[in-house]
């Protein structure tokens, strides 16, 4: 191909790329305006029916707030999501830079906060889960594009979630509350979410009509697949073509060839140049050889799916959508489960057993539809679904509290929720397969009550979930195996997240409550509003975890300062109990080389050369300033004082935090040692010396006001500071105190959860952070990494044993609650 041909190519798809660009900006316009338009009416309209006068108001006050701030509004959401419309590379640097400019702080998110989030995931699921082949054709058709002209915009640009995200930051230029948002919210779903499939429709026929990939059709995967991140397992699954580059230009010889007409297009949108032709031969040649593209009807749609329990039907519905993408058997991914176990026993195993109780080999015809003797799984489905908005109704009023299931009340009302929904009168039974199916949900929520690790508080929100639980396992054969099914994910994230709550007032509460009435009050039959709560539940720790992690370590931090105030106070006691301290050396004895003390043990504590040096050091110092009782001692101290005083300025030139005071407190330190040689006498045959050397020493010792200022003062916090009582028992005891904790069993480390009994009796679920091994101490903080309370180890091995604190094991709730119910089958 000459180069000539190439510019004309090029040109042509950049001309296209230009268009695309045109059609999505003039639909953006006209969406957004008529968005603002409806807000308008309906915000009056429901002015007008508010039921009280503050309702009203809160109405108006927002319709007002939208007039005034229409056209910053429409500015702000073009601009807002103009940032996902730059071209790939563009945004990615911005995004790169954005991460780099993050000074990485995090903090608990706000229960406002919360809502608007989990508002913004269901509203984001629910659309790609409805638009999912229109999307998903428009980015395979944009990504195609975009290897032609750099000028394009990434694939996912468009996404339901790109949209809200630009909603979210245009809309702050509003003063409006929590409540306001979420009624702006639902009017921007309502007019611009759920409409998204005008523009992807409109994109994708004008790049039809420029010949971009005219006949994509999505490879669907019709077995049960792992659901990624923020995608349903039974989503399409979406390849990007490879580019046909080097496919020749040669529409003689029949190849899938590329070229560009220059002639004008009447047919396209704004009558643009430059279209790509032939792109059936080019999508035919990708999917003859790579496979990307189904060309005919899966052999699911065309013949029926494997249904639950391995009946065969038509596919039609959702529940049967979802059986369809979902319940393939077990024989088929044999060898994905092959050789793992769960809780000892092998996972093959497991399942033999479950199926055997649950009776999936003997299932009736017409299972899934219904028969003359048996309701179908569609009833069921339904009527499971109507329990579960009242379980949800029945929490939002107030906290649910813990009770074991009842699974024949679960029956009875399940029958009653069918009848009344066929005119009242209950004329079927359950199949067998739907009632065993309940009894061993029953045993898995049975022994989620009997966890000890899991909180009352929590147990009572996992418990809520029970009828969601319920119609997972009906919809997904693998849900007992599968050990990443979003619905299990998410039982055990939410007892991690809340393995510290024990209040239903409590903000970690609060948040997981709001996810499980999302879920309750969204999840019908597809398995995306699990994987939403899943995210939520996730975001939420993720939030957390900076914050946490902070203040434990604040409150790790402390301890050590407490600690090694104790352990340079005990120092000082040692070394300056019964002497002599001048008034000239009081700030170095008792602020400046304390400060050098407390600072080293924090960072690098006592094990090590230079803390031993620093002690040293002290205790020659104190010494060196008492007054020379004989001759021998005078003339040892005219010996040695100028080197000590060379080798205490030396330690004080390497410490940043004393400099202000090295010149000040290095010329006391001299001026003391002259005083003390100038006013000694030499004692002739050792008697006893008679000069008066009071006035070296007249100011010798330190009141404890004095001491205990100078050392507030240092650390700017009250050291306790009794430098002339005798010391006590040595605080470093190494053999003592390893012994004490020789007593706690091997489980006990940081990190691990307790229920502790505190004084008031009242329990406690609180986390080891830190051991001092020199105390033999252990420090627990609570959910939110605040220091509750200390234990001296002898006194918690002692509880440990006596019931009065308990380990909380860590755990798979999920899997620990299915290993008891398998074996109480078994």
């Amino acid at each position: 191909m000459s180069a000539e041909e190439n510019d004309k190519i090029e040109s042509g798809f950049n001309k296209l790329v230009n268009e695309v660009k045109g059609t999505l900006n003039h639909q953006l316009k006209d969406i957004y305006s008529s968005f603002l338009e409806s807000a308008d009416t309906a915000l009056f309209d429901l002015a007008n029916e508010a039921g009280s006068n503050d309702e009203q108001k809160q109405y108006f006050e927002l319709l007002q707030g939208i007039r005034a701030d229409k056209e910053n509004l429409i500015r702000g959401l073009h601009e807002a999501f103009s940032v996902y419309l730059k071209p790939a590379g563009e945004r990615v640097a911005d995004d790169e830079s954005e991460i780099d400019d993050d000074d990485g702080e995090l903090s608990l998110v706000s229960q406002d906060t919360m809502e608007e989030m989990v508002l913004i995931n269901t509203i984001t699921g629910k659309t790609e889960e409805k638009f999912n082949e229109s999307m998903g054709k428009l980015e395979l058709r944009l990504e195609y594009l975009a290897k032609h002209s750099q000028g394009l915009f990434a694939k996912d640009a468009l996404t339901p979630k790109h949209f809200c995200t630009g909603f979210k930051e245009a809309i702050t230029i509003l003063d409006i509350t929590i409540s306001d948002k979420l009624i702006l919210y639902k009017l921007f779903d309502n007019e611009v979410i759920s409409k998204l499939n005008v523009i992807y429709d409109v994109l994708n026929n004008l790049l039809i009509e420029a010949e971009i990939l005219p006949k994509v059709k999505l490879h669907q995967n019709s077995k049960s697949t792992k659901p990624a991140s923020g995608k349903s397992s039974n989503q399409d699954e979406v390849h990007a073509p490879e580019d046909p580059e080097n496919i020749e230009a040669d529409n003689a010889a029949g190849t899938g060839s590329a070229r560009v007409n220059n002639a004008n297009n009447s047919n396209s949108p704004g009558g643009s140049t430059g279209h790509v032709n032939n792109r059936n031969e080019v999508e035919e040649g990708l999917s003859a050889s790579s496979g990307y593209y189904a060309t005919e009807e899966s052999e699911a749609g065309k013949h029926g799916a494997q249904g639950f329990n391995g009946s065969s039907y038509p596919a039609s519905g959702a529940a049967q959508q979802e059986i369809e993408s979902g319940q393939q058997g077990l024989h088929e991914n044999s060898g994905e489960n092959s050789g793992k176990n769960l809780g000892g026993y092998p996972v093959e195993k497991i399942n033999q057993v479950i199926s055997e109780f649950i009776g999936r080999g003997n299932v009736n015809e017409g299972s899934v539809e219904g028969s003359p003797q048996f309701y179908g799984h569609n009833d069921v489905l339904t009527a499971l679904t109507k329990m579960q908005a009242v379980t949800c109704k029945e929490i939002q009023q107030e906290s649910p509290v813990v009770e074991r299931i009842n699974e024949s009340e679960i029956k009875q009302v399940l029958l009653s929720t069918i009848a009344s929904t066929q005119g009242g009168a209950i004329t079927k039974q359950i199949d067998q397969v739907i009632e065993k199916t309940i009894d061993f949900i029953k045993l898995i929520f049975d022994a989620i009550i009997d966890d000890k690790s899991i909180s009352d508080t929590i147990k009572a929100l996992l418990l809520t979930l029970q009828i969601p639980v319920i119609k997972a396992s009906m919809l997904d054969q693998e849900f007992f195996i599968s050990d990443d099914h979003p619905a299990r994910l998410l039982l055990d994230k939410i007892a991690e997240l809340g393995v510290g709550v024990t209040s239903s007032a409590d903000d970690v509460y609060q948040l997981i409550n709001q996810i499980v009435q999302t879920l309750l009050a969204e999840y019908s039959n597809d398995i995306n509003a699990f994987i939403i709560a899943l995210e939520s539940v996730e975001s939420v720790i993720d939030e957390r975890a900076k914050r946490v992690e902070e203040q434990e370590k604040k409150a790790q931090q402390e301890v050590q300062k407490i600690h090694a105030r104790k352990i340079v106070l005990w120092e000082l006691r040692k070394s300056t109990f019964g002497k002599e301290l001048p008034a000239l050396v009081h700030k170095l004895v008792l602020k400046v080389w304390p400060t050098l003390m407390f600072n080293h043990y924090v960072k690098n504590g006592k094990e090590n050369d230079k803390w031993i040096t620093l002690v040293t050091v002290l205790h020659e110092l104190i010494e060196s300033i008492q007054p020379p009782a004989s001759n021998e001692e005078f003339k040892e101290l005219q010996a040695i004082h100028i080197a000590l005083t060379v080798r205490v300025e030396r330690h004080l030139n390497k410490y940043k935090a004393v400099q202000q005071y090295r010149k000040e407190v290095m010329q006391s330190l001299r001026d003391t040692y002259k005083n003390l040689l100038d006013a000694y006498e030499p004692v002739k045959d050792d008697q006893p010396p008679e000069a008066d050397i009071t006035e070296a020493t007249s100011a010798s010792t330190a009141s404890e006001d004095e001491i205990i200022h100078a050392l507030d003062e240092l650390n700017d916090e009250t050291l306790l500071m009794e430098s002339q009582k005798e010391p006590e028992l040595h605080p470093d005891e190494p053999v003592s105190q390893r012994d004490k904790l020789k007593l706690l069993p091997a489980d006990v480390r940081p990190g691990v959860w307790f229920q502790i009994t505190m004084e008031n009796d009242r329990i406690r679920r609180l986390k080891l952070s830190m051991v001092i091994v020199e105390d033999a101490l252990l420090i627990f903080v609570d959910h939110e990494g605040n220091r509750i309370v200390e234990r001296e180890a002898e006194v918690f091995a002692e509880e440990l044993d006596n019931g009065a604190a308990n380990i909380i094991m860590h755990h798979s709730v999920f899997d620990h609650a299915l290993t008891s119910a398998y074996e109480t089958i078994k």
